[in-house]
């Protein structure tokens, strides 16, 4: 990953299953993400949507593309 400020990368398939980690994406996020994206999924009343968590450490922003989940570090 070699954008300024991305520090890692996660995607993941429809199961929740990690096809790909870069950087400093944790190896068993990519069934949580896939989770929490589902879940604003419905909130959003089906409507596709980016979910961005913020902290004092750091951002994470979790967003469906197709049939793959995407999580930026």
């Amino acid at each position: 990953v070699q954008k300024p400020g991305i520090k890692g990368a996660l995607v993941a398939d429809r199961h929740g299953l990690a096809l790909a980690l870069h950087g400093t994406a944790p190896e068993g996020a990519a069934g949580p993400a896939k989770l929490l994206v589902d879940r604003a999924k419905q909130l959003g009343e089906g409507q596709a949507c980016a979910v961005c968590i913020t902290t004092d450490s750091g951002s994470v922003l979790l967003e469906e593309q197709s049939a793959l989940t995407v999580v930026l570090y």
